[in-house]
């Protein structure tokens, strides 16, 4: 909430180019539904709803459009900090959330009148839901945790349009799990009732919006058809971009370059280096095998939605739901090595008894959290000279500014 704060300037300011056709179809009265289906990227229909009534309550201004989705930006923290705490103790699990919740790349799109913090927020609340499910008793019929958390997957799909890419894979395992157990109980039924869910908002709010088939302004995103090498290339460049570009920005075009080129190779190399052991790390514990498959998953089914056209694949906006995951990730093989260097030196020095992770954990707490604050702050900086520079300079490029105080109907 304080970082929301100190971007209320961003909340306040006039809506840009992308945030006027979002606010244009949020306000349109009538025959909306018409008018999403020209729509050029599509609307989960639970954040249209949720912007829609907002609007009609508190009117449609720049500050109520965006609060709306800002106020996601504490959630996915919140939710963060609850699903690695199920890995961690309490001090890495927050730097994992404020690393994951609060990097530049992401908060950047936190205060516009945009979807992508709520995609993150829903993803990380699938995989928070489908943990506390697999800690009840999978016999119980009466178990409410268990109908309510898949409830709350099927919630988080009506929310986010591409929340489906990670339930998706995490439900087929819950599938597969139960055949293989030869057992059918409260929860592959539950998980069958989200997956229904999901599917009948795809297809019939969803999929209904399909503007972007027809448009060529994400086909540098969308997986040529021809050319084995040039298929490998594009499927290693997307890959490659969360890796380079999470800290840094540098892979894509509309983010500043938050660390200087002659720098911002070391995050990258170090994100790298720490979601590799995370990989090791999780594929010990059904859980992290869980975690893996959502991030797997989702990464083969934008693929195939790239292929199709319907959806872009690597590393961008549309993509950035996947941050928070990759931190959580990295941030368990971080944890576990810590622990390794922690226990090789109580041996060393042979004072198991004496030898504590807080002081290790307090201090890389205040450097990744200065990291990440530098990497905001440059963020929002740009951010405020990007729409200043727009409104200053006219329409340049053919992005305006909405006149007024409230969007045009």
């Amino acid at each position: 909430m304080a970082l929301l704060l100190s971007l209320w300037r961003n909340l306040t300011m006039a809506l840009w180019y992308n945030e006027q056709w979002r606010a244009y179809y949020i306000s349109k009265p009538g025959d909306w539904w018409a008018a999403l289906k020209g729509d050029g990227a599509p609307f989960p229909a639970g954040w249209y709803f949720l912007e829609r009534l907002s609007a009609s309550l508190f009117g449609s201004t720049e500050l109520v459009l965006r609060m709306t989705t800002a106020l996601f930006l504490p959630i996915t923290c919140v939710l963060l900090l609850l699903l690695a705490r199920r890995w961690m103790p309490l001090a890495a699990a927050v730097v994992v959330a404020v690393v994951g919740g609060l990097t530049g790349t992401l908060v950047s799109f936190a205060v516009q009148l945009s979807e992508y913090q709520i995609d993150a927020a829903a993803v990380v609340a699938i995989l928070l839901f489908h943990d506390i499910a697999a800690d009840q008793d999978q016999g119980n019929w009466r178990s409410v945790s268990i109908y309510l958390s898949y409830a709350g997957i099927a919630l988080a799909c009506v929310f986010s349009t591409p929340a489906v890419f990670v339930a998706a894979p995490v439900l087929l395992l819950d599938a597969i799990r139960a055949a293989r157990a030869r057992s059918i109980g409260p929860r592959i039924v539950s998980a069958a009732g989200a997956g229904v869910i999901a599917l009948l908002h795809l297809g019939l709010f969803v999929v209904p919006q399909n503007a972007l088939t027809k448009s060529d302004y994400w086909d540098p995103q969308f997986m040529p058809h021809h050319g084995i090498g040039t298929q490998i290339a594009f499927v290693w460049d997307g890959l490659r971009g969360f890796v380079t570009g999470t800290f840094t920005g540098s892979d894509s075009p509309y983010l500043p370059e938050l660390l200087s080129p002659r720098w911002s190779w070391i995050p990258s190399v170090v994100l790298g280096v720490l979601l590799c052991a995370g990989m090791v790390v999780a594929a010990r514990a059904e859980r992290g095998r869980t975690l893996l498959a959502a991030i797997g998953g989702s990464l083969g089914l934008t693929l195939i939605a790239s292929y199709l056209r319907y959806w872009p694949f690597g590393f961008v906006r549309t993509n950035f739901y996947l941050i928070p995951l990759l931190i959580l990730l990295a941030g368990i093989g971080a944890a576990s090595a810590a622990r390794l260097l922690l226990r090789r030196i109580a041996v060393l020095r042979r004072r198991a008894s004496a030898v504590s992770a807080r002081p290790v954990v307090t201090v890389a707490f205040v450097v990744l959290l200065a990291l990440v604050t530098t990497g905001v702050g440059l963020s929002a900086t740009y951010e405020v000279g990007s729409y200043e520079q727009l409104r200053d300079s006219g329409t340049p490029n053919g992005y305006g500014y909405a006149i007024g105080r409230r969007c045009s109907r």
